[in-house]
């Protein structure tokens, strides 16, 4: 049998999508204990959208301070020992979990990731390249153990570029990770979406975090 595991998902105005993002966690072989989902301040009627869903859900409620601080708060309310984490837009393939689960109990992986293929009505415009994604929040599976080694995830400059900086610190601490080159989570592609966005105000989150991995390289910290 499998272990336990709990999913935390952040979730800011999702009411248009999260109810099939639940439902393809609920479709996985391995069922997951509980799903955390924390409003990260939302104006729209995400409640609503939650309330016909027969899922183990848990809705926590924050102030909008971003999809990092939403994650990490999620974070602080799980009490089994792995945890997966995803965007409240995506959607994961029904044999993921269990598929990360054969990596992660054989070791010495910390942390399992999947590729990611886009869809949606606009992902034409998108210009991720598909064979180097996968390393992102919807793909990750982890000890909980794992992710309080590491630390909260830091929301960066207009909300992009969080989850690098968090693996940047993950991987400064030598924490293992592995990658499964089966695509096993669908990202979605909209309008409204980071993936889909491009604006440098956003961007100044990655350039946030080039220079705090120039200064952990140069023994400065984060």
């Amino acid at each position: 049998m499998l272990p336990a595991y709990s999913t935390v998902i952040p979730a800011y105005n999702a009411a248009a999508f999260i109810g099939e993002t639940i439902v393809s966690v609920m479709a996985q072989s391995h069922l997951p204990a509980e799903i955390i989902i924390v409003d990260d301040g939302s104006t729209d009627n995400l409640s609503a959208a939650l309330a016909s869903l027969d899922a183990p859900l848990r809705l926590i409620r924050q102030k909008n301070s971003g999809p990092g601080s939403a994650t990490t708060r999620g974070m602080a309310e799980v009490k089994t020992e792995f945890v997966a984490t995803l965007d409240a837009d995506d959607l994961w393939d029904p044999n993921k979990i269990e598929q990360q689960f054969s990596i992660l109990l054989a070791g010495p992986a910390e942390m399992s990731f999947t590729r990611m293929r886009n869809f949606g009505a606009d992902v034409d415009t998108a210009t991720s390249d598909e064979k180097k994604s996968g390393w992102a929040r919807s793909t990750l599976l982890m000890r909980l153990e794992t992710f309080h080694k590491t630390g909260p995830i830091e929301d960066m400059p207009g909300y992009r570029g969080e989850m690098v900086e968090w693996m940047a610190r993950a991987r400064a601490l030598n924490i293992a990770m592995h990658m499964l080159e089966a695509p096993l989570v669908r990202r979605r592609i909209h309008k409204g979406s980071l993936s889909w966005q491009r604006n440098p105000a956003q961007d100044k989150g990655y350039m946030e975090v080039v220079m705090r991995a120039m200064r952990r390289r140069k023994g400065g910290g984060a």
